[in-house]
């Protein structure tokens, strides 16, 4: 087949579990003898277009902007969409069997024309927009930025159901934003097919004295969602049990939450056991995971992150809360499911683990049988195939 596929992360800028998923996607399609196009900002490199073998990769330059990224009011998928529609007039996206858009809010660029000529599968990576209330009040979490994020909620909403609703097939990346998605855009069930995102085993490894590090890992953006100063506020506790712990957060933030962080990091006295970075190479992260005793994500909502499907490939006991479809991979004995927004349950779960370094052990191994049984890349890829493979008669006939 020949396929194209539209995202914007793609190495080198890959810094969600959406770029990771879609490298490991496009190496398993283009080993399959496909051949692939995909399309991507020009990001984080200067190399504007690469062909490798059946693999070719086209990087649109867009608007960029420091001082507005830095005050959260810059959105690199919005400015990829306007560079995609400027593209469209260009370049032939119904020349290929299969048109898949990797992330709904790269969309906002298909026309009837496209939409009437070719096959065009969406995947939808998030909930977030789709359960936030029109009543501004009732904003799903806590943030300084209420206004900005409620309006573009509201208008990814919109725009999100309108393209959803003209696809012709759907990917979503747990059966939880089925469900969501089904209630919330009025999506027929039978367009949506879930299909988890695979993880490559050969990229983990584990230290020695893993279970004995006392080291807590979080990785993610959108840390205002994900709960993460509940995770600072934990620490103490967590310091008082085993005083050599730390805890290293990776992930970008605006000034106002790194202002908060700082904040609370001083009050606890905390400046020798937090460890916190903006950025981290995606070919660097499994380092990480190779050394964390623990991995925390205390999301007030979440989909899935794929930093729990890689804390739990390598061997990573995980504390996470009951939302969204973290229990679809967090079985039992595999880690800990806590509820939001509670300090307490973090600390406690955590010294649960570090006291006990076999018992973590044993969470890290079933989790990874876990990670094998149900979301390996193979089993991504093969499946993603054969939807690619199914969606092409209805179309062509």
């Amino acid at each position: 087949m020949k396929i194209c596929i539209v995202c914007h992360e793609y190495p080198p800028n890959v810094i969600s579990g959406c770029g990771t998923a879609l490298t490991t996607l496009a190496s398993g399609l283009t080993k399959k003898g496909h051949k692939l196009t995909i399309i991507t900002p020009l990001l984080r490199t200067d190399v504007r277009e690469e062909q490798h073998e059946n693999l070719k990769i086209i990087r649109l330059p867009i608007l960029q902007s420091g001082i507005l990224s830095k005050l959260n009011l810059f959105d690199a998928r919005l400015a990829f969409s306007l560079a995609l529609r400027r593209f469209r007039k260009q370049f032939d996206f119904t020349a290929f069997d299969v048109l898949h858009i990797y992330d709904v809010h790269d969309s906002y660029f298909l026309n009837e024309k496209i939409l009437k000529k070719i096959p065009v599968i969406i995947s939808v990576n998030d909930h977030y927009s789709y359960i936030t209330p029109w009543n501004p009040l009732k904003f799903p979490y806590p943030t300084p930025n209420l206004f900005k994020r409620y309006l573009h909620a509201q208008l990814t909403k919109l725009l999100n159901a309108h393209y959803l609703r003209k696809c012709h097939a759907i990917f979503t990346i747990t059966e939880y934003q089925k469900e969501i998605l089904s209630h919330a855009c009025k999506i027929p069930r039978e367009k949506m097919t879930t299909i988890y995102r695979g993880m490559d085993f050969r990229r983990f490894t584990r230290t020695k004295n893993k279970y004995q590090s006392k080291k807590i890992l979080y990785i993610g953006s959108n840390m205002e969602r994900k709960g993460v100063a509940f995770l600072i506020d934990a620490m103490p506790a967590i310091l008082k049990k085993f005083p050599q712990a730390s805890l290293t957060i990776i992930g970008k933030k605006n000034a106002a939450l790194e202002r908060k962080f700082q904040k609370q990091i001083s009050q606890h006295q905390l400046q020798g056991n937090i460890q916190m970075l903006e950025y981290v190479p995606s070919n660097e992260i499994p380092e990480y995971f190779a050394e964390a005793n623990i991995f925390v994500l205390p999301a007030i909502i979440e989909t899935l992150a794929v930093t729990v499907l890689e804390a739990l490939t390598s061997q990573t006991p995980v504390v996470a809360t009951r939302v969204g479809g973290h229990e679809e991979a967090i079985t039992e004995g595999s880690g800990i499911l806590i509820r939001p927004g509670s300090a307490k349950e973090i600390s406690t779960a955590v010294i649960e683990i570090f006291s006990h370094p076999k018992k973590a052990e044993e969470m890290g191994k079933k989790a990874a049988r876990r990670i094998q049984q149900q979301f390996s890349k193979e089993k991504m890829i093969d499946a993603v195939e054969k939807c690619y493979l199914r969606i092409l008669p209805s179309k062509k006939s």
